[in-house]
């Protein structure tokens, strides 16, 4: 049989997520599609599982293969794969049931090598899921339209993570020999190999779609695991290698840069304590190294880039007070969530600020079965203006119309000043609740 889309699912000890990813894959609307399943060498039920699946669906075909690697897996995939593009999907992730065929029809479309889309964060709270949308190429100028390789500097500049939200044209990851760094277990493997995809592709396309729901509270991410320290700076010498072996141009050498450094400040934000203080001695050995030799200069140095180099080295009490922040924010406490889910039950909701955070907090809310009475803004020009298709008003409007409202501030600079204002308007304690956006 012919396929024209080979699903790469990776499994290793995945018995308590593996039926509901599998499940996912059940409900496509796309039956011209082999799934390949590539088991680490599970010893809980997870080989069992597959094999019921296996035995309902001809097209699932299981692969044993002992080595533990992430990377390992995907490579072997993708030499085993007989459809026209390749599709990945983890054992403790869901497609949404209409992902395959959307992208498919992107790719043929635009006889795109690669195409991708956006995708939902999702969190479990008791029965509860709350679902995040997240924008991979944020506002780089990337969506709905296609982009040729003469601008593919768009995509290397803009975080194109998220490697499991794509379809990639089998052909062109073997013509131009695009795989992954095969390091033990699963630390960050798909570093060179989005790189590279973006580096080579003819043409890609990027939609707004959300098509994949990630699950951001699974306890053996390597996200999660403080040992795996310098997993991400491997992963950078290996695409170093890579780019210096296949004689990369400037444009590629000024991407990689800034790749580096950004994977750097997130991973030194995701560890805390004397981790983080180990890693960050690395982080200003390796930034010192790179500027002596010349790889990157303060002139060249802006914004992002800038952030996360030469600010380090000139205001570092200022450097590690950001890292700090962004450890907080980026560390979901899903305790906080649940005591909001039970707190907005069957209550109108008022979020305090039209701005991106009070967006973001709309998307999540919405995302979550909320009930969204009302935004409320100070600013004068925003009055009267519609987000979501709600209304925007002053929060004393908000609390004549809708008295008895569970009034949330998303946190940052002005958080203290909002929830000091809602007080003076008489919003009693219990009915005000702060929230990362």
């Amino acid at each position: 049989m012919g396929y024209r889309v080979s699903v790469i699912v990776t499994v290793h000890n995945a018995e308590h997520t593996l039926r509901r990813c599998m499940d996912s894959l059940m409900a496509q609307k796309f039956p011209e599609m082999e799934i390949l399943c590539i088991d680490g060498g599970s010893t809980d039920e997870s080989p069992g599982i597959l094999c019921e699946y296996a035995k309902q669906d001809q097209r699932i075909r299981i692969i044993n293969d002992p080595n533990y690697s992430y990377g390992h897996k995907i490579n072997r995939g993708i030499s085993e794969a007989q459809g026209e593009y390749i599709a990945i999907l983890e054992s403790d992730d869901r497609m949404k049931e209409n992902m395959i065929e959307t992208l498919y029809g992107y790719a043929e479309t635009y006889q795109a090598d690669y195409v991708d889309a956006d995708y939902e964060a999702v969190c479990q709270v008791e029965t509860a899921y709350v679902k995040i949308p997240i924008q991979k190429y944020g506002s780089g100028g990337c969506y709905e339209k296609v982009i040729p390789y003469e601008e593919r500097g768009k995509l290397l500049l803009c975080a194109t993570g998220a490697i499991w939200t794509g379809l990639y044209r089998t052909a062109f990851l073997k013509e131009h020999q695009i795989w992954m760094y095969e390091s033990p277990g699963a630390s960050f493997q798909d570093t060179s190999f989005r790189f590279l995809v973006a580096m080579y592709a003819r043409k890609s396309y990027h939609s707004h779609a959300l098509v994949y729901e990630y699950t951001m509270d699974n306890p053996g991410s390597s996200i999660r695991d403080p040992g795996k320290i310098y997993a991400m700076p491997r992963e950078y010498e290996f695409l170093y290698h890579e780019l210096t072996k296949r004689q990369a141009g400037d444009e590629e050498w000024k991407a990689y840069w800034k790749w580096k450094y950004e994977g750097y400040y997130w991973n030194a934000a995701r560890l805390t304590g004397q981790a983080r203080d180990e890693f960050l001695a690395y982080y200003k050995k390796e930034l010192a190294k790179d500027i002596q030799g010349e790889k990157i200069c303060r002139e060249q140095a802006d914004g992002m880039l800038y952030q996360t180099t030469f600010f380090f080295l000139e205001k570092e009490s200022d450097f590690l007070s950001c890292i700090q922040e962004k450890y907080e924010r980026g560390n979901l406490n899903v305790n906080v969530i649940a005591d909001f889910l039970k707190t907005a039950a069957d209550r109108r909701v008022v979020v305090f600020g039209s701005g991106v955070k009070g967006r973001n907090l709309m998307k999540q809310f919405r995302n979550s079965n909320i009930h969204i009475a009302g935004i409320c803004d100070n600013d004068p020009d925003k009055k009267g203006s519609s987000l979501m298709g709600i209304s925007v008003c002053s929060p004393a409007e908000a609390l004549e119309q809708m008295p008895g409202a569970l009034y949330v501030i998303p946190e940052g600079k002005y958080a203290d000043a909002m929830e000091s204002q809602l007080r003076g308007l008489g919003v009693k304690t219990d009915d005000i609740f702060r929230f990362s956006a």
